[in-house]
């Protein structure tokens, strides 16, 4: 790597934890990807003092147990230069691409265990004021001093509350992707304790859930109960029970308190929730069968750009060509449709299928690898550690199953939890030396 600035590590935390403090409450009030911009401007600009800052030899950002699944994706990436229709999407997206890469290299470096704990921190300040932004919106006070806290509408003009995100599903995904990190930040403090913090942890982590159900995001919702649900059951091996029942009763208190206090406010949308959920099973729901018919028409595309693919953001490019009419009927002829709403066909479509087989390889690894570390002593002798190996499991287990449904993967913040896991995941196989 090119030595343009000495190396300055003291500053790299202080990035890291700018980045996860400042890019989810970054704000744009629009409903069109534009969002997306500002917050992916500021995660790419802190990505780049990183890399200008570090005069270390490259070989040490390849140094992982995922680097051979990453170059894998990568050289199928490059290889669906063949089919690209515009370069300027397909260079930017893979300039994208190799800046997260870069980040994570970054925070998988054996940096202090404290640092990621200070980015742990930073998110669940950051979660926070998403949060309440988005609670803020759904009592919809109007405009008080600079904050405008009225809903904002969508494409069909129907009302939303996205907090500091453009729609309520990119703030759905990126809330389901930092619960656990809350509640692994809740316990953790609980453990030393450090009541006052922790009760704060709780509150936080109430309103997080309350706020993800108010924007409705059914694929954020089952994200989230995944993610809860492998996380649960390894706390409950892990704890003695001593702390299982000191942490059940404090926990329970705090919710039992904080969720009455919500329920006024949820009373006249608990039926609106309630069948919202129950319409995920159903496929004669509209954007069921838009995501349907999507599918359909992207696995077309698959069979015809076999094997390179269309090329890294290309898709919304050749899309139109396969569009059928019954997607159109449903979602409408003046919408533009960018993105597969599945990460899995996105990666197919785009990088063909060693990208698809890089990808689904790149996850198995990170899994393997978790399961392998909570086996090892050097997780085993710290329950802080282990705590926080199941948040990232939660983080990313939350990031998978949403992706199947939507493009989470693609949204600034939820990714950002996404490599901000791998991140943790990949340190603690260093020290840990497994």
């Amino acid at each position: 790597m090119i030595n343009f600035f000495p190396t300055k590590k003291k500053y790299f935390s202080l990035i890291l934890i700018l980045l996860f403090l400042f890019s989810p409450i970054l704000y744009l009030k629009s409903t069109s990807d534009s969002y997306i911009f500002i917050k992916f401007l500021f995660i790419c600009l802190n990505i780049i003092i990183l890399f200008l800052l570090n005069n270390q030899n490259s070989r040490t950002l390849f140094c992982s147990f995922l680097s051979i699944p990453i170059f894998a994706l990568i050289i199928s990436i490059l290889i669906s230069v063949l089919n690209v229709q515009k370069f300027y999407d397909y260079i930017m997206a893979l300039i994208t691409l190799f800046l997260f890469l870069v980040l994570y290299f970054f925070i998988s470096k054996e940096n202090p265990l404290r640092s990621i704990y200070k980015m742990v921190a930073a998110l669940c300040i950051s979660s926070f004021i998403v949060s309440l932004y988005g609670i803020f919106q759904f009592i919809n006070p109007g405009k008080i001093g600079p904050f405008d806290f009225e809903p904002a509408r969508d494409y069909y003009n129907l009302v939303m509350h996205p907090s500091t995100f453009g729609h309520d599903n990119f703030a759905g995904e990126f809330i389901a992707t930092s619960i656990p990190f809350i509640l692994a930040f809740a316990i953790i403090l609980f453990m030393k304790s450090r009541f006052i913090l922790a009760s704060f942890g709780v509150i936080n982590l109430a309103g997080a859930i309350f706020y993800l159900l108010i924007t409705q995001a059914r694929g954020s919702w089952l994200g989230a109960i995944a993610s809860l649900s492998i996380m649960l059951p390894f706390f409950v091996i892990k704890l003695n029970w001593k702390l299982k029942l000191k942490s059940l009763l404090i926990f329970s208190l705090i919710l039992v308190i904080f969720s009455f206090s919500m329920v006024k406010l949820l009373n006249e949308e608990f039926d609106s929730i309630t069948s919202k959920f129950l319409s995920t099973f159903n496929l004669e729901d509209n954007p069921i069968k838009f995501r349907l018919h999507l599918w359909n028409s992207t696995l077309k595309m698959v069979k015809n750009f076999f094997p390179a693919g269309t090329g890294l953001g290309n898709f919304k490019h050749y899309y139109p060509l396969y569009r059928s009419s019954e997607e159109i009927g449903i979602s409408g002829p003046n919408i533009m449709v960018r993105k597969t709403h599945n990460e899995f066909l996105q990666v197919a479509v785009e990088a063909g299928p060693i990208g698809l087989f890089a990808f689904i390889w790149l996850i198995s690894v990170t899994y393997k690898s978790i399961f392998i570390l909570m086996r090892s002593e050097y997780i085993k002798n710290s329950a802080s550690r282990y705590i926080i190996l199941l948040a990232s499991l939660g983080s990313i287990t939350a990031n998978i199953v949403q992706s199947l449904f939507g493009f989470s993967l693609q949204n600034p913040c939820s990714l950002l939890n996404f490599i901000l896991s791998l991140g943790i995941v990949s340190y603690f196989f260093k020290m840990g030396r497994v």
